[in-house]
């Protein structure tokens, strides 16, 4: 990077993440949702899931440490129950299921009753073993300063008409955000996939023994995941098209509502999701939807991870405006699915690998940054290059295993050595280190898990929650 604007960086994020309860046999928590006031310590479908919800942050690292605030804060809660201790499973594929409808949905009264009938009918509709899996939601929105700063590259989406800019303007930065970040879902799926292993009682409660499921780096975020039964197609060209193309699915009766639509990616307006609240008001944020919980880490996710989902919304909101038709977006959809599989040699629409693919992928990143912002034309680029000169050869698990702390990393810190260029460097290294043989989150963890999943993850949980408590 030779000229950085500090602003470039200047974005707000949150993070949402789902987490089953589990008691000291590692089975399904059946007691009663230990923070029923709690804003930060939400309920998901059923009271044994648990949902986290920080507040709205200046900076990854800050979310980061949000996120881990409010584990500490559950784990010395649930270490205490008085029917016994309970931990936070530490993966995204449930545990042992005894038996079908452990997680019950969640019963709510008086105003917020909807809610109650709103779950029954996604039990009714998909079945509740769906609703066992968890997963983490990135939020990120750009300030003004981001916008201006962005702009100076040249044919930048959310820099469009930054000066004076219009709702409008910054609507149109946001779909067109939103339009390439649904193109390289396949991206973060493959990076942060990690969940390889699912206990065969998730397709047949109650069977003991069985063969666990290993086709999958993620289930959730493949074919048997939690998905539609049709494939939407959303109009990426205006905010009220974006609006009605997704509410036409319930005025047919397709969905019940629109928070049944199972996407990727969304926009929203700021508090609960109401898409009319979204036409009227614009676009507040976008969130990511497809990250797996990281078992190797106290919170489901390493601090480095969210520094790149960052790096990413960066790098994408550059792309200039380019039309997303029908059967581009089902490819997108198609392709974010191909690369949930374990094997990474399977190939995207493109004809190349998904390892292929990511690997063009962090290098197009890296010549954003380094050179100015210099984005490349087009969509997901062919492939040419792979780690650059400099970055080590991975220590095993490193990219998993390590904390935050960076282990292999022999870049040099070029120009002013400035605490921006080191937050980008040590970002882009831990997800080059991903793709180096045996490098992958789910490769890791299959070989370690693939074999007493469930006393391993209870083990791990354990492990977890002693470390949360213990800490200031």
């Amino acid at each position: 990077m030779k000229l950085l604007d500090k602003n470039i960086l200047a974005a707000r994020m949150g993070l949402e993440k789902e987490s089953l309860r589990v008691d000291q046999r590692g089975r399904l928590a059946q007691t009663s949702h230990p923070f029923p006031d709690d804003a930060e310590l939400d309920v998901d479908f059923s009271g044994n899931q648990l949902e986290f919800v920080t507040g709205v942050c200046d900076s990854a690292d800050e979310v980061w440490e949000a996120l881990r605030r409010l584990h500490r804060k559950a784990a010395r809660v649930l270490e205490k129950r008085e029917t016994g201790p309970e931990y936070l499973w530490p993966f995204s594929n449930p545990p042992y299921v005894q038996a079908e409808g452990e997680n019950p949905p969640m019963e709510f009264y008086g105003e917020k009753a909807w809610k109650t009938a709103y779950r029954n009918h996604l039990r009714d509709r998909y079945g509740t073993q769906l609703m066992l899996y968890s997963g983490i939601h990135f939020n990120l929105s750009f300030p003004e300063k981001f916008r201006e700063a962005i702009s100076a590259i040249g044919d930048a989406g959310v820099g469009t008409g930054c000066a004076g800019e219009t709702r409008r303007s910054v609507d149109a930065a946001y779909l067109n955000l939103a339009a390439w970040t649904t193109r390289y879902a396949w991206l973060i799926v493959y990076l942060f996939a990690a969940s390889p292993v699912l206990d065969e009682s998730y397709f047949c409660p109650g069977k003991k023994d069985g063969t666990p499921c290993l086709k999958y780096a993620s289930p959730r975020s493949s074919e048997i995941g939690y998905w539609n039964d049709f494939e939407p197609v959303l109009d990426y060209r205006s905010l009220e098209g974006y609006v009605d193309s997704i509410l036409k699915y319930t005025k047919d009766g397709t969905l019940m509502s629109p928070a049944e639509l199972y996407y990727p990616v969304r926009l929203k307006s700021a508090g609960l999701y109401d898409l009319e609240r979204l036409r009227r008001e614009g676009v507040s944020h976008i969130e990511i939807r497809i990250i797996d919980e990281n078992p190797y880490s106290e919170i489901g996710i390493f601090r480095e991870d969210v520094r790149f989902l960052h790096l990413l919304m960066v790098y994408l909101a550059s792309r200039a405006p380019k039309p997303f038709p029908e059967g581009e977006q089902l490819r997108a959809l198609r392709d974010m699915k191909r690369a949930a599989l374990f094997d990474d040699s399977n190939c995207l629409s493109n004809g190349l690998s998904i390892r292929e693919n990511a690997a063009q992928a962090l290098q197009e990143m890296e010549e954003f940054f380094e050179d100015d912002g210099s984005a490349p034309e087009g969509g997901v680029a062919p492939v040419a290059g792979s780690a650059p000169e400099g970055v080590a050869a991975p220590v095993a698990g490193s990219a998993i295993g390590g904390g935050s702390a960076l282990v292999g990393v022999t870049v040099p810190v070029t120009d002013s050595a400035s605490a921006e260029w080191a937050y980008i460097r040590e970002a882009l290294d831990f997800q080059w280190r991903k793709l180096e043989p045996g490098g992958r989150p789910a490769e890791i963890i299959r070989e370690e898990f693939r074999k007493e999943y469930n006393r391993k993850g209870l083990e791990l949980a354990k492990a977890h929650s002693r470390k949360l408590c213990e800490e200031d």
